[in-house]
């Protein structure tokens, strides 16, 4: 998607921040935001952590605000371009409205056999893999979310719940030959996220359900924006549901703008990783040189950590803050050369906490 910019030709900065604080970015990093780059701010809300409907309102609001006397004007944006950046917003919203329909009409129409799969999803942070129960039928939106809220009494932040929309394929053919719509996935009450089905027929003959795109869950997509934060600067990185939050240590990019890289142990290992921020590349997977990759951008809810916050698994970030230099050579140097694995070059190895020390010492050194 385009980015509807940061000056008043598209969106006036005042709602260019009330989008960005409704999506739950941290103050700071909305005022540098606004203040620094252009941000897609459309991919940003379609991702948040809040809920379908709060999203369509803020597209609308969106729609409401263009300004069409400066589409014309401005003579410095190509007209297709201005044009094509709110064909983006209408789709979006449109897309929102679609999915959120679906769900209303199932507590409007019960009768009409659609039913709801539900399922309790989650990343077991000590196995490494993702685990999935199944729930059972439901026949109405409003009764899956009044489960929801009851086990959410007894449940942790680290569970999530998908949502399997099945209808007939055509209810009033009498063709109950049942095919999936939608796939939606929650976050504490709220449904957030989804996907829509579309079916695609095999060599074989057997039609399998994939997702036409990933623009509305974040699967695949990567938020891209520079952060107010320097190297050294100890920040809470956090993806609930998707993977339990933990501490990393900011390394600058060498020219101090864009996505910058994070250095941290991996949750509930030894093992130490250098890895960007945007390509959610936190947590270990059961498979070998695999990483299970989070639903959810870091972004959203990316902090700096105060000291009153440190816990004693810090004391480890801490040692390493000394090595880190103003000069942001060095940061390159350690991306250089810390080691890539053997199979995936792009990838840096995982590595112990004696070695990353000894990384950052080399430097200092010279």
């Amino acid at each position: 998607m385009n980015t509807i910019c940061n000056e008043d030709i598209f969106l006036s900065d005042k709602y260019r921040k009330l989008i960005l604080n409704e999506c739950g970015l941290a103050d700071d990093m909305v005022e540098h935001l606004i203040s620094h780059e252009f941000v897609d701010e459309i991919n940003t809300l379609c991702q948040a952590p809040i809920s379908l409907e709060k999203k369509e309102n803020l597209l609308k609001l969106i729609l409401e605000k263009r300004n069409y006397k400066d589409d014309i004007i401005n003579e410095d944006i190509e007209r297709k371009f201005i044009d094509s950046i709110w064909f983006d917003v209408e789709n979006a919203r449109s897309d929102i409205k679609d999915a959120v329909s679906i769900l209303q009409s199932l507590d409007i129409s019960p009768t009409c056999g659609a039913i709801i799969y539900l399922y309790k999803e989650r990343y077991n942070e000590y196995t490494f893999q993702e685990e999935t129960s199944g729930i059972g039928i439901f026949n109405s939106v409003k009764n899956v979310m009044e489960y929801i809220k009851n086990e959410r009494k007894d449940d942790s932040d680290k569970y999530y719940y998908r949502l399997e929309v099945w209808e007939p394929k055509e209810f009033e053919s009498h063709d109950f030959q049942m095919i999936q719509k939608y796939e939606y996935y929650t976050y504490g009450e709220n449904i957030c996220w989804f996907n829509k089905i579309k079916q695609v027929k095999k060599q074989n003959g057997n039609i399998i359900n994939v997702a036409e795109s990933d623009e509305y869950t974040g699967n695949g997509l990567e938020l891209d924006f520079s952060t107010p934060y320097k190297s050294g600067d100890i920040v809470n990185i956090d993806c609930t549901p998707f993977g339990p939050a933990f501490h990393a240590m900011i390394l600058e990019m060498p020219n101090g703008f864009g996505n910058p890289y994070i250095v941290f142990r991996i949750p509930h290992t030894e093992e130490w990783r250098l890895a960007e921020l945007r390509y959610k590349r936190f947590y270990k997977s059961v498979y070998p040189d695999l990483s299970y990759y989070p639903m959810l951008s870091p972004l959203y809810r990316l902090k700096l950590v105060n000291y009153n916050e440190m816990k004693d698994e810090d004391d480890e970030l801490l040692q390493l803050i000394k090595f880190v230099k103003d000069d942001k050579s060095i940061n390159a140097r350690i991306w250089n050369d810390w080691p890539n694995l053997e199979e995936w070059k792009s990838y840096h190895k995982d590595i112990s906490f004696n070695e990353v020390k000894e990384l950052f010492k080399k430097f200092l050194d010279r």
